[in-house]
């Protein structure tokens, strides 16, 4: 899985070949084209919505630009130019871009393009994490501040969006393996879709998606909860645990499926995501246990985020499953019937991944002679820790792993 997403302002280090050159002095109807290009740009976007649709291929990560004013230096606003600052990140770091750069707009017109987009990579980035939450008039940069240029992409307008790429062969790269990088990039009013790909020598794609590209899109950085996003995604793809099973046989073999799922007439709130999973669990004897469960993920005061389970009522359908496309994944919310069992999950830097339990006195249950449940829960990137434990009235274990968790790992296939 090659999960490196970049973005148009966002590419490997790399020089521009064949760059056309750029006009002194350009006119009204290119200033717009510039201007028309930033407003595209500008703002913030997420690919949440296609990582969650594909989980093996892409993951969420959000792109925030924002317009700056350049001091000095050769080109400034008069020229036509339109700077921008970007960050990119993971939804689960968004405090911690992996990416950040500087983009110019400038106008052009050499065989049909009408703006360039020319990337520079700052010298201390660590400094400028945050920029685009400032006001405008405090987004001053020194043209030297700027950093090294890297790679230039050309676009034209088509309609109502523009489009472009690199020139010629792409950019020179020395980025993970790759010593050539292309960029192909949409832009919309709903978002941006950007395919950038290192090439090396020998012609073999080192990264990037391999199937399309990645689509960033609009979103209200103040009405979306990255967590809750991120606890979605994770919980979604196909899991199972053979290599715990081939380390310890006391484990049962257990085939789990998670995807994003819609409960119609639901009572939750907006922001609230759910997902349906199904384990196959095979017993001795070649027996079966298939169990279904939607788990509903919300936003709590703080640093927390909430996920209750809702098991199907006896009469309901068991014939959801993760088949079918995204839109026609629809549970009825009467054919749920809520656990009351919440667990309270936090971002972990220690151990990367998102670690929760259930509340104190864990949650009621009658499961083998059972009075309450215990779950504890590690979600990794590509591997789920669950540990789930059922004790009578004395505290005595009657259920569940007594060694640790069951330890679900991500496969290819989805």
């Amino acid at each position: 899985m090659k999960y490196a997403a970049f973005s148009l302002a966002l590419l490997a280090t790399s020089t521009a070949q064949g760059s056309p050159k750029r006009m002194a002095a350009p006119t009204l109807a290119q200033r717009i084209a510039v201007q028309e290009v930033a407003s595209l740009l500008e703002g913030t976007m997420e690919s949440t919505a296609q990582a969650l649709a594909k989980r093996s291929e892409f993951i969420p990560v959000r792109l925030t630009q924002c317009r700056v004013r350049v001091e000095g230096g050769p080109s400034h606003s008069s020229s036509g130019n339109v700077f921008l600052y970007t960050e990119q990140a993971v939804t689960w770091s968004l405090k911690a871009p992996y990416r950040q750069r500087f983009t110019r707009l400038a106008p052009v017109a050499v065989d049909g393009w009408q703006v360039t987009s020319t990337v520079y990579r700052p010298a201390a980035p660590a400094a400028l994490i945050g920029m685009c939450d400032k006001p405008e008039a405090e987004r001053v940069v020194a043209f030297d501040a700027m950093g090294k240029r890297e790679c230039a992409v050309f676009l034209k307008k088509y309609g109502q969006i523009y489009a472009g790429l690199t020139p010629g062969q792409g950019c020179e790269s020395e980025y993970n393996g790759a010593v050539r990088v292309t960029s192909k990039a949409t832009l919309t009013p709903e978002g941006m879709d950007s395919w950038d790909q290192g090439w090396a020598a020998d012609g073999t794609q080192a990264w990037g998606a391999e199937t399309g590209p990645y689509q960033f899109r609009r979103v209200d950085p103040t009405k979306v909860d990255a967590d809750v996003d991120q606890l979605t995604w994770r919980l979604s793809g196909h899991f199972d645990n053979s290599e715990q099973v081939k380390a310890d046989a006391s484990f049962s073999p257990i085939d789990y499926v998670l995807c994003p799922v819609n409960v119609t007439d639901s009572p939750w709130s907006k922001g609230t995501r759910t997902t349906l999973g199904r384990q196959r669990i095979q017993l001795p004897g070649g027996r079966e246990i298939l169990r279904a469960r939607v788990h509903v993920i919300s936003s709590v005061a703080g640093e927390m985020t909430k996920m209750d389970f809702y098991d199907f009522a006896e009469n309901a359908s068991t014939s959801y499953t993760c088949a079918e496309p995204f839109a026609d994944r629809k549970i009825a919310y009467s054919d749920l019937v809520n656990m009351n069992c919440p667990m309270d999950f936090a971002w972990n830097d220690q151990e990367r991944a998102y670690v929760g339990r259930t509340r104190e006195g864990g949650c009621p249950s009658a499961y083998r002679g059972s009075k309450t449940l215990n779950i504890k829960g590690v979600l990794r990137r590509e591997q789920l820790d669950i540990w789930e434990q059922w004790f009578d009235e004395n505290g005595t274990q009657v259920a569940g792993s007594k060694v640790g968790p069951y330890m679900y790992k991500l496969t290819e296939n989805q």
